[in-house]
Protein backbone atom coordinates (compact mmCIF):
# COMPACT_ATOMS: atom_id res chain seq x y z
CA UNK A 1 0.00 0.00 0.00
CA UNK A 2 1.44 3.48 -0.73
CA UNK A 3 -0.44 5.36 2.54
CA UNK A 4 1.47 6.00 5.81
CA UNK A 5 -0.15 5.81 9.19
CA UNK A 6 -0.07 8.66 12.38
CA UNK A 7 -1.10 7.73 15.28
CA UNK A 8 -2.47 10.13 18.76
CA UNK A 9 -2.75 9.04 21.92
CA UNK A 10 -2.23 10.66 25.17
CA UNK A 11 -0.72 10.01 28.26
CA UNK A 12 -2.80 6.89 28.78
CA UNK A 13 -6.65 7.41 30.24
CA UNK A 14 -6.24 7.15 34.01
CA UNK A 15 -2.19 7.33 34.24
CA UNK A 16 0.90 7.01 32.15
CA UNK A 17 1.51 3.70 33.13
CA UNK A 18 -1.17 2.77 30.21
CA UNK A 19 0.18 5.04 27.67
CA UNK A 20 3.73 3.11 28.04
CA UNK A 21 1.65 0.02 27.20
CA UNK A 22 0.01 1.65 24.54
CA UNK A 23 3.57 2.84 22.95
CA UNK A 24 5.56 -0.63 23.47
CA UNK A 25 2.37 -1.47 21.56
CA UNK A 26 2.96 0.75 18.84
CA UNK A 27 6.94 0.62 18.53
CA UNK A 28 6.09 -2.80 16.90
CA UNK A 29 4.24 -1.72 14.05
CA UNK A 30 5.36 0.45 11.26
CA UNK A 31 3.93 3.47 11.85
CA UNK A 32 4.97 7.07 10.33
CA UNK A 33 4.74 8.59 13.92
CA UNK A 34 2.65 9.47 16.85
CA UNK A 35 1.34 12.32 18.29
CA UNK A 36 1.48 12.53 21.78
CA UNK A 37 -1.40 14.89 23.87
CA UNK A 38 0.91 15.29 27.17
CA UNK A 39 -2.58 15.23 29.07
CA UNK A 40 -4.51 11.63 29.84
CA UNK A 41 -8.10 10.80 28.52
CA UNK A 42 -9.38 11.96 32.20
CA UNK A 43 -7.86 15.32 32.08
CA UNK A 44 -9.55 16.24 28.80
CA UNK A 45 -8.28 19.58 27.85
CA UNK A 46 -8.49 20.63 31.75
CA UNK A 47 -5.49 21.01 34.30
CA UNK A 48 -1.91 21.29 33.26
CA UNK A 49 0.44 19.18 30.68
CA UNK A 50 2.61 16.42 31.94
CA UNK A 51 6.10 17.35 30.66
CA UNK A 52 7.68 14.61 32.72
CA UNK A 53 4.99 12.00 31.50
CA UNK A 54 5.82 13.09 27.36
CA UNK A 55 8.66 13.33 28.12
CA UNK A 56 9.05 9.31 29.13
CA UNK A 57 6.91 8.37 25.98
CA UNK A 58 8.65 10.65 24.00
CA UNK A 59 12.21 8.59 24.97
CA UNK A 60 10.24 5.18 24.95
CA UNK A 61 8.70 5.97 21.16
CA UNK A 62 10.79 4.07 18.45
CA UNK A 63 8.76 6.52 15.82
CA UNK A 64 8.96 10.38 14.94
CA UNK A 65 7.01 12.04 18.32
CA UNK A 66 4.99 14.77 17.54
CA UNK A 67 4.43 17.21 20.61
CA UNK A 68 0.73 18.47 21.55
CA UNK A 69 -0.70 20.29 24.44
CA UNK A 70 -1.21 23.98 25.35
CA UNK A 71 0.62 25.56 22.48
CA UNK A 72 -0.91 28.96 22.93
CA UNK A 73 1.67 31.58 21.97
CA UNK A 74 5.39 31.57 20.72
CA UNK A 75 6.38 31.34 24.01
CA UNK A 76 4.72 28.34 25.03
CA UNK A 77 6.34 26.73 21.89
CA UNK A 78 9.85 27.84 22.99
CA UNK A 79 9.60 26.28 26.39
CA UNK A 80 8.54 22.91 24.78
CA UNK A 81 11.69 22.92 22.17
CA UNK A 82 13.85 24.33 25.13
CA UNK A 83 12.36 21.42 27.31
CA UNK A 84 13.03 18.90 24.27
CA UNK A 85 15.43 19.88 22.18
CA UNK A 86 15.54 17.25 19.98
CA UNK A 87 11.95 17.38 19.04
CA UNK A 88 10.93 18.54 15.97
CA UNK A 89 7.53 18.30 15.08
CA UNK A 90 4.35 20.46 17.04
CA UNK A 91 0.80 20.10 16.41
CA UNK A 92 -1.11 23.27 17.68
CA UNK A 93 -4.87 22.29 18.16
CA UNK A 94 -6.55 24.29 20.68
CA UNK A 95 -3.72 27.33 19.92
CA UNK A 96 -4.20 27.49 16.61
CA UNK A 97 -8.22 27.57 16.63
CA UNK A 98 -8.37 30.38 19.56
CA UNK A 99 -5.74 32.21 17.25
CA UNK A 100 -5.32 31.62 13.62
CA UNK A 101 -2.28 33.30 13.46
CA UNK A 102 -0.79 31.59 15.84
CA UNK A 103 1.49 29.47 13.02
CA UNK A 104 2.75 33.20 11.42
CA UNK A 105 3.34 34.45 14.65
CA UNK A 106 5.59 31.29 15.79
CA UNK A 107 7.51 32.20 12.02
CA UNK A 108 7.91 35.36 13.58
CA UNK A 109 5.49 36.97 10.79
CA UNK A 110 3.60 40.03 12.56
CA UNK A 111 0.06 41.57 10.86
CA UNK A 112 -1.12 45.05 12.30
CA UNK A 113 -4.47 44.34 14.45
CA UNK A 114 -6.52 46.05 11.48
CA UNK A 115 -5.31 43.51 9.01
CA UNK A 116 -6.19 40.89 11.41
CA UNK A 117 -9.41 42.12 11.72
CA UNK A 118 -10.45 42.25 8.36
CA UNK A 119 -8.97 38.78 8.20
CA UNK A 120 -11.36 37.64 10.73
CA UNK A 121 -14.21 39.03 9.40
CA UNK A 122 -13.52 37.36 6.21
CA UNK A 123 -12.95 34.15 7.55
CA UNK A 124 -15.99 34.65 9.34
CA UNK A 125 -17.67 34.97 6.31
CA UNK A 126 -16.76 32.05 4.56
CA UNK A 127 -17.77 29.35 7.36
CA UNK A 128 -20.84 31.33 7.59
CA UNK A 129 -21.50 31.04 4.10
CA UNK A 130 -20.43 27.39 4.04
CA UNK A 131 -22.72 26.55 7.44
CA UNK A 132 -25.66 28.35 5.81
CA UNK A 133 -26.13 26.67 2.55
CA UNK A 134 -25.27 22.78 4.42
CA UNK A 135 -27.27 23.40 7.83
CA UNK A 136 -30.81 23.39 8.09
CA UNK A 137 -32.32 26.19 9.88
CA UNK A 138 -31.29 29.66 11.64
CA UNK A 139 -31.26 28.13 15.23
CA UNK A 140 -28.71 25.27 14.04
CA UNK A 141 -26.67 27.62 11.98
CA UNK A 142 -26.28 30.25 15.27
CA UNK A 143 -25.52 27.09 17.52
CA UNK A 144 -22.41 26.28 14.90
CA UNK A 145 -21.69 29.63 14.19
CA UNK A 146 -21.86 29.93 18.18
CA UNK A 147 -18.80 27.46 18.41
CA UNK A 148 -16.57 29.26 15.93
CA UNK A 149 -17.08 32.38 18.60
CA UNK A 150 -15.96 30.21 21.27
CA UNK A 151 -12.59 30.23 20.49
CA UNK A 152 -12.66 33.76 18.56
CA UNK A 153 -13.90 35.83 21.22
CA UNK A 154 -11.18 35.92 23.21
CA UNK A 155 -9.49 38.10 20.81
CA UNK A 156 -12.62 41.03 21.32
CA UNK A 157 -14.88 39.48 24.08
CA UNK A 158 -12.66 40.58 27.30
CA UNK A 159 -15.56 40.74 29.67
CA UNK A 160 -17.77 37.60 28.37
CA UNK A 161 -20.70 39.46 27.17
CA UNK A 162 -20.40 39.13 23.59
CA UNK A 163 -20.56 35.36 23.43
CA UNK A 164 -23.43 35.37 25.68
CA UNK A 165 -25.02 37.66 23.09
CA UNK A 166 -24.26 35.15 20.54
CA UNK A 167 -25.56 32.00 22.68
CA UNK A 168 -28.67 33.73 22.83
CA UNK A 169 -29.54 34.53 18.86
CA UNK A 170 -31.88 32.46 17.62
CA UNK A 171 -32.07 33.98 14.01
CA UNK A 172 -29.39 34.42 11.60
CA UNK A 173 -30.68 37.96 11.29
CA UNK A 174 -29.57 38.20 14.85
CA UNK A 175 -26.41 36.51 14.62
CA UNK A 176 -25.09 38.97 11.48
CA UNK A 177 -25.99 42.05 13.94
CA UNK A 178 -25.23 40.94 16.98
CA UNK A 179 -21.23 39.96 15.01
CA UNK A 180 -21.42 43.39 13.09
CA UNK A 181 -21.29 44.99 16.42
CA UNK A 182 -18.69 43.17 17.50
CA UNK A 183 -16.75 44.18 14.52
CA UNK A 184 -17.00 47.79 14.60
CA UNK A 185 -14.29 49.31 16.57
CA UNK A 186 -13.00 46.58 17.46
CA UNK A 187 -9.37 45.62 18.01
CA UNK A 188 -7.34 42.08 17.57
CA UNK A 189 -5.74 41.11 21.07
CA UNK A 190 -3.01 38.09 20.84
Amino acid sequence: SNYSLTVKMRLGFMKLEEGILVTELLNKYPLKGVIIHARTGKQMYTGNVDLEGFGALNNLCKHEVTYNGDVFTPENLTRICQRFPTLDNFMLGRGALRNPFLPSMIKGHTLAPLDKISMIRQFHAEIYSHYKKVLSGDKHLCDKMSEFWEYMSIHFDSDGKFIKRIKKCHTSLDYLNTVEQLFIGKSFTD
